[in-house]
């Protein structure tokens, strides 16, 4: 093992891959903080508008949202990834799991954050390495382009997803669900999990059988198959498929997409060269003569050339390569020094602002800007900026006034602070000791999987005490790690749910069903409240059948409050009725059109809801101690 990790540490490999999987994490992670963002006050405050959280939660997710968005650009990586880190840990790793709220989706978040704060992730399709060119051209430094990294950063990736799909595996070979090969339909033919009409799928049972089936199969065998180089990338493929299949029968967006961002890290960088390769024009179609006794000028020429991934246009100095342009013969040099210039294939001479203008719409991506930049009154304003940068610009000794001087000294050869290099001996020995954390912990939390209850020792006290270190393990790392059991919408989650539950504002003979639930009782886009965290919350913590009542009656109040302040109703004469209906639940036997009898089943009411936020009381039809069904 020791020689593996030593090959791992010691290959280097492209940056681009790491780059791909902060961009695409970092978006996911936008999301998810924004949604938080706007139902803060539904998840934070104890009771929504009336009794405020004394967690100033706006300010935190600002701060989080800023970390997220530097992340995103490699501004600073290392500390956003840091910065980041932290607020994850405060916010989903202690604050979240305080409440048993330990998803699955933040479980990747978390092991995944942790893992950027080492990464050298900000060496490609950065501000960083962006800033690192215009140093380097400043002082006249060749680019070689990114360093490479550490092959072990991928590895890392790979235990990621591998170690929780082989949990995942674990908790299926143990359920009748899945061990019946309806791990697909059983959830699917629920009216509380159906995001779009998922029909097509849930009446076919051979289909259903084969992906149940070789969902489990595919999350036992990956960890083991990755490391066989041909299969890496249908692997990967597959993976992607698959999350983007979940997204489809199931409104948890995030988790999918996590996986995702995480598979993104995994890909070969010669997929992603080869299609940066096809995009790139066989032939510049514009050719920028600037002066490269500037530093200035060599910086933005950096710049804008690591912008320009088609490489549309050529940057050349003029020094060598303007008396080669015809366009341009005759030209005193004190002209083409004052003014960059550029020619195009039409023969077209462009000069000073004109000039970046046709940059920016050669690149593509670019021509927003270069469209803002000829329009009045940017043009003559960005004249009369062009003009004094350069009648004042410093040449070749350097910059005497500011203009062009750099924020940062120029990047050494080597980056000492990461990983893979300096100190070798002891990167080694700290991946060496995380790793061996890593799969010791996964030990550990393994005791607590139902394989060894169903297939090893059975159900002995000696299982119930495993199982109860276990979880006791997991609450020490899990705030930190994400480390946790991935027991990902299981039979337990379902098996029980016996009934759907709706809430209807009432007032005037008017009726508006809360967003928590379309009318049909399919969870669809309703701004939000039927996505990811607030459905989960609404599903698993607030309406789920065999819940203690205390739980379900304060939960149905917070939904209540939040929804008549953010809507401005008037509960004057008003009320919210709790409606419910049967569902037939059957997770192992496949039932024709399930899911259409479950979608259109009838509703009667439960209770009601009166007051306004503050003062509101939930009456039902008859008593219970736990929420159950109130028809007959």
């Amino acid at each position: 093992m020791r020689q593996k990790l030593n090959g791992w540490f010691e290959k280097q490999v492209s940056p681009l891959p790491l780059a791909w999987f902060r961009i695409a994490f970092s978006l996911v992670l936008f999301a998810e903080i924004g949604q938080m963002y706007a139902f803060r006050h539904l998840l934070f405050d104890p009771m929504p508008y009336v009794l405020e959280s004394i967690i100033p939660s706006a300010p935190l997710l600002w701060v989080w949202l800023a970390a997220t968005a530097c992340l995103l650009i490699g501004y600073r990586t290392r500390t956003a990834a840091i910065v980041q880190y932290a607020l994850a840990v405060i916010v989903l790793g202690f604050g979240a799991y305080t409440h048993g709220r330990d998803w699955q989706s933040d479980s990747l978040l978390l092991t995944a954050s942790l893992l950027l704060v080492f990464m050298p992730a900000g060496r490609a399709l950065s501000v960083d390495r962006l800033l690192e060119r215009r140093a380097r051209a400043a002082l006249k430094q060749e680019d070689h382009g990114p360093a490479p990294v550490s092959y072990l950063y991928t590895v890392f990736l790979v235990l990621t997803v591998g170690l929780f799909y082989l949990d995942s595996a674990f908790f299926k070979l143990s359920s009748p669900m899945y061990l019946s090969g309806l791990g697909v339909w059983g959830p699917a033919s629920l009216a509380i999990n159906a995001f779009y009409d998922v029909s097509w799928l849930t009446e076919r049972p051979l289909l259903v059988r084969t992906l149940s089936y070789t969902v489990t199969i595919f999350e036992a065998l990956f960890i083991f198959l990755f490391w066989f180089r041909p299969l890496r990338l249908p692997l990967i493929l597959a993976g992607i498929a698959f999350h983007l299949g979940v997204m489809v029968t199931l409104p948890i967006p995030a988790i999918s997409l996590m996986t995702v961002s995480l598979y993104a890290g995994m890909i070969p960088a010669r997929v992603g060269e080869k299609i940066a390769g096809s995009l790139r024009v066989r032939r510049p179609k514009l050719k920028v003569y600037y002066d490269r006794l500037c530093p200035l000028c060599r910086q933005t020429a950096a710049v804008l050339q690591a912008l320009n991934p088609r490489q549309a246009a050529a940057w050349l100095p003029l020094q060598e390569h303007a008396a080669q342009e015809p366009k341009l013969a005759g030209l005193p040099e004190e002209e083409l020094l004052h003014d960059i210039r550029a020619v195009d294939t039409a023969g077209r001479v462009y000069r000073g602002v004109d000039t970046y203008i046709a940059v920016f719409h050669t690149s593509g991506w670019l021509a927003p800007f270069g469209l803002l930049l000829s329009l009045w009154p940017v043009k003559p304003a960005a004249r009369r900026i062009y003009d004094a940068v350069a009648g004042r610009r410093a040449r070749e000794g350097g910059c005497r006034d500011g203009v062009c001087s750099l924020r940062r000294p120029a990047p050494a050869d080597r980056q000492p602070d990461d990983l893979e290099e300096g100190l070798s001996r002891t990167g080694r020995r700290w991946a060496a000791g995380f790793l061996a954390v890593w799969l010791i912990s996964f030990g550990m939390i393994f005791l607590s999987s139902p394989v060894l209850r169903v297939y090893v020792l059975g159900d002995t006290p000696l299982v119930r005490g495993l199982k109860a270190a276990s979880q006791e393990y997991k609450q020490l790392v899990y705030p930190w790690t994400g480390w946790t059991s991935h027991n990902v919408f299981m039979d337990e989650h379902f098996e029980g749910y016996a009934f759907q539950t709706m809430l209807v504002y009432e007032k005037n003979g008017v009726r508006e069903v809360l967003p928590m639930n379309r009318q049909e009782g399919a969870a669809a886009y309703t701004g939000g409240y039927a996505l990811g965290r607030l459905w989960e919350i609404w599903t698993f913590e607030t309406v789920k059948p065999g819940l203690p009542l205390e739980q379900t009656e304060r939960n149905l109040l917070r939904f209540a409050a939040y929804w008549v302040h953010r809507q401005g109703k008037d509960m004057n004469g008003a009320r919210i009725a709790v409606l419910q209906r049967r569902q037939e639940v059957s997770l192992t036997e496949w039932h024709p059109h399930r899911l259409q009898a479950n979608v259109t089943a009838a509703w009667i009411e439960a209770g009601s809801i009166e007051g306004a936020p503050g003062a509101m009381k939930l009456t039902l039809r008859k008593p219970a101690d736990r929420w159950s069904y109130m028809g007959g």
